[in-house]
């Protein structure tokens, strides 16, 4: 007489951690679509871990950073912030699986995003880590116009205060380091957007800086004579901004 073979149900890993996690959830009072949303959400975050071969284990604030960033580049309009992620990293610190995730201390208001812009540099655009800092550099004198009661405030950022800073700024510096500037700052306001810091892009607001030979009219001229002023110099179809001199 054959014997058949009990199957045994195996249970993944994975599918029992989302399951328990979803127990624990409802057990704190969360609604059940609340629930379902976040073991979603959890899911996706272990799937995106599996694809760039890392484990809950190596969970960091910057690596959490790059999982948002993602998420907010692939499109999703739920669940793009670190408090979204709070009850699952929670939940992970808890079995011990992680450490505790907690953003890095910063010196002044203006790290945390540019550890945030750091990682998009080097790890969503490959920029190499010392052109990353250069950019970084640039960006600095930019941010720290910025500061208010203690915080960065960028959310209020206009297209006149970004050009108000290169008119400002760019002057002052060598015309390597002034184009350099306007790369750095047309860069930065393109990932305030792609990551849901402005409403709109700032690129275009960035004037590029006059090649060496332009016109450059003086402080407080009027529209008129620097459009005057440009006219001669205008025959190539380059997109200009006046730059007024200091």
């Amino acid at each position: 007489m054959s014997i058949k073979p009990i199957k045994a149900q195996v249970v993944c890993a994975r599918d029992a951690l989302l399951q328990d996690f979803a127990v624990e959830l409802l057990q704190q009072g969360f609604k059940p679509s609340t629930v379902v949303r976040k073991k979603k959400l959890f899911a996706d975050l272990n799937d995106w871990l599996q694809v760039h071969e890392l484990s809950v284990g190596d969970l960091s604030f910057q690596l959490v950073d790059r999982f948002l960033f993602d998420r907010r580049s692939a499109g999703y309009a739920r669940h793009k912030t670190h408090e979204t992620l709070r009850p699952i990293l929670n939940y992970l610190y808890r079995l011990k699986l992680t450490p505790p995730l907690e953003a890095p201390v910063s010196k002044d208001p203006a790290s945390v995003i540019l550890d945030r812009y750091r990682i998009f540099l080097t790890a969503e655009r490959s920029l190499a880590m010392v052109t990353a800092a250069r950019y970084i550099d640039c960006l600095r004198p930019f941010l720290s116009q910025r500061v208010l009661n203690g915080g960065l405030d960028l959310r209020n950022l206009r297209p006149a205060d970004v050009t108000a800073f290169v008119v400002a700024r760019c002057p002052q510096l060598n015309a390597g380091v002034a184009k350099l500037t306007v790369t750095a700052l047309r860069s930065f306001l393109g990932f305030l957007h792609l990551d849901g810091v402005t409403e709109r892009s700032l690129v275009h607001a960035a004037p590029k800086v006059l090649p060496v030979g332009w016109p450059v009219c003086p402080r407080g001229s009027s529209p008129i004579r620097c459009v005057t002023c440009l006219l001669p110099a205008m025959s190539t179809p380059l997109s200009v901004a006046v730059i007024w001199q200091s």
